[in-house]
């Protein structure tokens, strides 16, 4: 019973994982700046590939995404209410419900989140905007580990991980077909382009590590019949992807999701399924927003941390403009989809102590709304 409601309460309990150093605020007036940026943004071509230093432990190798989209816009939204009936058939048709669980929605009382467990050990959690299925064969072995690790979704170096673009006797095609007709069964539209990993068996051998986990058990040593597609889609609005990217609203701690989709299929099945902030549209807020260019976004970067003594460097590795969750809660707990510059960075930091000198490493996100240039959040991710 422990375990079921742990599961549970993960859908509507977040914990802040970390925050880095923020600087201190930057009170010069820049919007002669932002403007010249803002009218040259629709004809800026931005580059694929960003090469330089902005500090001197500020450090930018990044590849940009950036969709031809035109003007964007912000929009209300809700977090999507799923139907009950259609996700119990999708995912646990010919499976027994062994048991039923539920819990009033943290934030949103009047709706409750449900477990259902089934006889074989396989289960499935439901709850706005989310939906997570774990097959036994999945659930008995160590593949959250080698997929996400410390994450809240998916691993930063996983694209150097795992670097095998196929596997032999199991077509990506069809494993990419099974989480897309999942996910757009569920109601998911419309869905981006996915990234495809595949889990080799060489890769997750290397991986494996033991430890004695509950009662003395050791983790299921990896086989080569474990092998296995990894297929993550984006949800998209406008051609631009939603980010994936979660934090805590800094005004009131309530937790801002980006939409998360990911399958992992095995053997022509499909053995775990999540997908996290999913939203519906409500109404258009604003039209015609031109974003800021992405110098601009990087020289707001830059003045985050001018004032802040950076011993240990921090590299930027991916920037995106990507609609962005926003809480609004002027009338109860509302979200928002506005544009944002993302910036996904990692940081190495040396400590040292009686035992001696370690390093930690920690992936943060630094989020910069593309229509006013304001900073809308800095820290660990959720």
């Amino acid at each position: 019973m422990k375990k079921i409601w742990i599961i549970l309460f993960g859908f509507s309990v977040f914990i802040l994982s970390a925050c880095f150093p923020t600087g201190a605020p930057n009170n010069a007036s820049d919007s002669a700046h932002l403007k010249a940026s803002k009218d040259s943004a629709a004809t800026e071509t931005t580059p694929s590939f960003i090469d330089t230093k902005l500090e001197e432990n500020l450090i930018v190798k990044a590849d940009v995404t950036r969709a031809d989209s035109g003007k964007l816009k912000s929009s209300s939204v809700t977090l999507q209410a799923f139907d009950e009936d259609s996700i119990i058939k999708e995912f646990l048709e010919n499976k027994p419900i062994k048991d039923t669980y539920e819990n009033n929605n943290e934030l949103f009382p009047e709706y409750k989140e449900k477990y259902f467990e089934v006889s074989d050990g396989s289960y499935l959690s439901l709850d706005l905007g989310a939906i997570r299925y774990v097959d036994v064969y999945y659930d008995e072995r160590e593949y959250d580990t080698v997929i996400s690790g410390t994450s809240f979704f998916i691993r930063s170096d996983i694209k150097n991980v795992f670097q095998q673009t196929s596997l032999n006797n199991l077509s990506k095609d069809k494993a990419i077909d099974t989480v897309r007709t999942v996910a757009s069964k569920a109601g998911i539209s419309p869905l981006g382009e996915p990234e495809v990993f595949a889990l080799d068996f060489k890769t997750l051998e290397n991986e494996w590590e033991d430890y004695e986990g509950k009662h003395g058990a050791h983790p299921k040593k990896w086989e080569q019949t474990d092998e296995a597609y990894l297929v993550i889609f984006p949800v998209v609005y406008d051609n631009i992807a939603v980010t994936n990217k979660g934090y805590l609203s800094a005004n009131n701690q309530i937790p801002a999701i980006g939409s998360r989709i990911m399958g992992v299929v095995h053997q022509d099945d499909l053995i775990y399924f999540t997908c996290r902030g999913i939203y519906e549209m409500e109404e258009t807020i604003k039209e015609n927003i031109t974003p800021i260019s992405v110098d601009m976004a990087l020289e707001k970067v830059k003045n985050k941390y001018k004032d802040t003594l950076l011993t240990d460097p921090i590299h930027i590795s991916h920037i995106a403009l990507e609609y962005v969750p926003t809480v609004s809660s002027s009338e109860g707990i509302g979200y928002e989809l506005i544009p944002a510059w993302v910036f996904t960075a990692q940081q190495e930091t040396t400590y040292t102590d009686q035992k001696g000198t370690s390093t930690i490493s920690a992936d943060f996100t630094i989020i910069i709304n593309a229509e006013t240039g304001e900073e809308i959040r800095i820290g660990g991710e959720q």
